[in-house]
């Protein structure tokens, strides 16, 4: 039986790592082409190589585009270099999977990093990170073991002081932590994240691939986002009372 993403074609944003590159490469393995773009060449080339040899048939390919998706030039220039590789007309499929995440305060914060963020889709309990993966629907994967920019900045060791405050503004460090302590912090976290996660990014992918191929128009993925998502439903205009979230999660 054929597969129904079988000679389609695909766009995954955010693609060089976690749930994109996964989204890229099960594609790919249901025989449906794709073109991923990242904000990094190099990974997302890695997620094309990946995918291609996991393709399902010689119809199937995959190319990767460097684009940041809040800017619309360049989301206009990755358009039409898909669209000329892979001498097509058309899209089939748009996973808007590309995400940035922040700390920033609204009364300190600088301008730019504000507009970065609110130049991408957010979700209502998330002011201050956006990630929305969909077709036809949304999904929320906030258990899932991905990554966001800046978080997907490579060899976090490396970072110095102004860049590990980008990430956590020095108002949240703990008294007395150097510069080492909160670099360290940072990378154990991150490895906490992406290997203890409640769904896998490989878990994640499928259930949205599988949820698009049922025609559902929203998809959730782990506890927590199917606790925020009824939160917000029952109490709408609680939806920003994060202590109460943080009660129900701890109740749940």
């Amino acid at each position: 039986m054929t597969d129904w993403f079988a000679g389609k074609l695909a766009v995954v944003t955010g693609g060089g790592s976690g749930m994109g590159r996964e989204l890229v490469r099960q594609l790919a393995a249901r025989g449906c082409s794709v073109a991923t773009c990242d904000l990094y060449p190099d990974t997302a080339a890695a997620t094309a190589a990946l995918a291609q040899d996991a393709a399902a048939g010689a119809g199937v390919l995959v190319t990767s585009h460097t684009c940041d998706v809040s800017d619309e030039a360049q989301v206009l220039r990755f358009r039409d270099e898909l669209l000329q590789a892979h001498a097509a007309s058309h899209l089939d499929l748009v996973f808007s999977n590309a995400g940035i995440g922040g700390g920033e305060s609204f009364v300190s914060g600088r301008r730019q990093d504000w507009e970065r963020v609110f130049a991408k889709t957010s979700a209502p309990t998330h002011p201050m990170s956006a990630r929305r993966s969909s077709c036809r629907g949304t999904s929320a994967p906030a258990s899932s073991g991905t990554r966001c920019a800046p978080a997907a900045i490579p060899k976090l060791e490396q970072l110095n002081q102004a860049q590990l405050e980008e990430l956590l503004p020095a108002a949240l460090w703990p008294e007395g932590a150097s510069v080492e302590d909160m670099r360290q912090f940072l990378v154990r976290a991150s490895e906490d994240f992406r290997d203890k996660a409640a769904v896998s990014a490989a878990q994640a992918a499928g259930i949205i691939l599988d949820g698009v191929q049922a025609g559902s128009w929203r998809i959730l993925i782990g506890d927590d986002a199917r606790l925020i998502d009824t939160f917000v439903r029952t109490n709408p205009e609680s939806a920003y009372d994060y202590a109460e979230l943080g009660k129900m999660a701890a109740e749940a």
